[in-house]
């Protein structure tokens, strides 16, 4: 079944595919070149000592978000389980200490 530009559909959807996949794998390459050249200058301006704070604060930043080793994950299961036993006391129990727990391993 031809379509009004005489091609098929299924030929402007491989091809709008292909042309998609290849502006994103370019627009990828950029910035990771990019990345690479701005983190040459930044090395440069800062020094090695400086960049290796800097690179110990970005490793710490980036892996904070795991310190609640599962508690979110625990509460969203046991709340509701407390909740079906009719077990409010419960409930805010694990909720409070839910929360204090993320909230000390987010400030540490």
């Amino acid at each position: 079944m031809e379509a009004a530009g005489g091609r098929a559909p299924e030929a402007k959807v491989k091809e709008k595919l292909l042309v998609d996949t290849a502006g994103f794998s370019v627009s990828s390459f950029f910035a990771l070149g990019l990345g690479v050249i701005r983190g040459l200058l930044v090395m440069r301006a800062l020094g090695s000592a400086l960049y290796g704070v800097l690179m110990t604060l970005n490793f710490l930043t980036a892996w904070t978000p795991f310190a609640q080793a599962g508690a979110v994950f625990g509460m969203q299961r046991e709340i509701p389980h407390a909740r079906a036993q009719e077990d409010e006391d419960e409930a805010a129990r694990l909720q409070d200490d839910c929360f204090s727990f993320y909230l000390l391993t987010t400030l540490a």
